[in-house]
């Protein structure tokens, strides 16, 4: 039977990959999650005290950093604040030729600098964004739920981005 026949590409691939193991072994790769790893940055992240946003779109995306900085509700004391910018852009992506359009981008920056609450010094700062889409409708309350979905969606999208970029500034800092 043709699935109970050895595949050679697929042979071949898998004594790569095992060749290549001790490659990466070596090389001095880590992941950042590992046990040693997330011993380090686990109660560096759940430190952080993020500053409030305004508006509904600044409260959704402080919610997802929160969890996502401390997804297990951990009681740490503060040492670090975080501040972030966010910046929201619209622009059309499919436009027909009565020049209405049918679907927009969104595109939500963030601007954040981590602060050390000891000395108010800033120890790291960067900046992400991401873009969604979504559909415009005729009808102004179908585009209005699918522009705030997007919104959600983009703010979940930049937390976890903001999460990942302090979790390897942490972990070069331990390393």
């Amino acid at each position: 039977m043709w699935w109970s026949e050895p595949d050679r590409s697929r042979r071949r691939l898998g004594l790569l990959v095992v060749m290549a193991l001790p490659a990466l072994a070596s090389c001095g790769l880590r992941p950042i999650y590992g046990p040693q790893q997330e011993a380090r940055t686990v109660p560096e992240l759940a430190a952080i005290e993020v500053a409030g946003q305004g508006g509904a779109r600044g409260q959704f995306f402080r919610n997802y950093l929160l969890d996502e900085l401390n997804p297990s509700g951990t009681v740490v004391a503060p040492r670090y604040d975080l501040e972030v910018q966010l910046l929201e852009e619209q622009t059309d992506l499919a436009i027909q030729l009565n020049d209405t359009a049918t679907r927009r981008n969104l595109i939500l920056g963030a601007v954040f600098s981590l602060k050390r609450k000891a000395d108010q010094q800033i120890v790291y700062s960067s900046a992400t964004r991401r873009v969604v889409s979504f559909n415009v409708k005729s009808d102004p309350f179908a585009t209005l739920v699918a522009e705030q979905d997007a919104e959600r969606r983009a703010a979940r999208e930049v937390a976890r981005q903001i999460r990942t970029m302090l979790s390897l500034y942490f972990s070069e800092q331990k390393a």
